[in-house]
């Protein structure tokens, strides 16, 4: 598990490239530039939704929502559409309901010896996305950066409210589909409000967490690497110099 010792700042800087095209009803709110831009982005209760013309792209959910009270989740993208609009993401998936969409987590979350709930399995903690704005970033795509407190009622104030102990700052670019791929990047930064924060992924040999997608897979899916195929397991498999490839069927 990494350890941030005092104020700290940490970057994840991710660029994702698919082959695509998340929806909810959009209602207001486009940044006002006199600069038109294929990619608009339109606000609504819950979040925001990314258009390219009549295409939909993709979902931010900004609003926790739950499955009977239980995984409450918010600050992830849900659903991210294909180039033909077919959704590409799950949430709430039957073998993993913690899983959600395009999202970033860790299962570990400290401050000094207190743990603060497991934003990876969407326990014990809170996404309070308190300011968004829409940027014009060129010609060509648009994003949108929104600044989140988290939050956990683990760990509150005298008088039983949850305190702020770290400060994100995350920023969602969206391009222009050109042939058959759309570019996505994820600008991720988060800084210490409190000394002895450290976050680290899973307490198993796996360790995973951090910037995730949970994707639809197809009905036949193999591994192959430059041995030939590889069983996966429930640890890193060993691929070849070629890295281990998905091969759909």
């Amino acid at each position: 598990m990494r350890d941030f010792r005092n104020q700290f700042l940490m970057t994840v800087a991710v660029l994702v490239v698919f082959a695509v095209l998340v929806g909810c009803e959009p209602t207001k709110h486009q940044t006002s530039t006199a600069t038109m831009s294929p990619i608009e982005i339109f606000e609504s209760s819950r979040g925001f939704t990314f258009t390219e013309g009549k295409a939909k792209v993709m979902f931010y959910q900004r609003q926790h929502k739950s499955l009977n009270g239980k995984y409450s989740r918010a600050n992830y993208i849900h659903p991210l559409y294909g180039l033909d609009g077919e959704i590409l993401t799950e949430d709430f998936p039957v073998d993993h309901l913690h899983h959600r969409g395009i999202f970033w987590a860790w299962h570990q979350v400290w401050l000094g010896d207190k743990r603060l709930g497991d934003p990876w399995a969407a326990n014990d903690f809170f996404w309070d996305v308190y300011d968004s704005k829409i940027l014009m970033v060129d010609s060509q795509s648009r994003a949108l950066q929104v600044h989140v407190y988290w939050k956990s009622p683990l760990w509150t104030d005298t008088d039983g409210k949850q305190k702020a102990f770290v400060k994100e700052t995350t920023t969602i670019r969206v391009h222009r589909a050109q042939d058959d791929i759309r570019k996505i990047d994820f600008e991720i930064y988060l800084l210490a409000l409190e000394d002895g924060i450290r976050i680290g992924g899973s307490e198993d040999d796996k360790g995973y967490g951090g910037f995730t997608t949970r994707i639809r897979l197809p009905d036949v899916l193999s591994f192959t690497g430059s041995n030939g195929p590889v069983e996966p397991n429930t640890l890193s498999v060993e691929a070849g110099l070629a890295g281990l490839l998905r091969r759909f069927r």
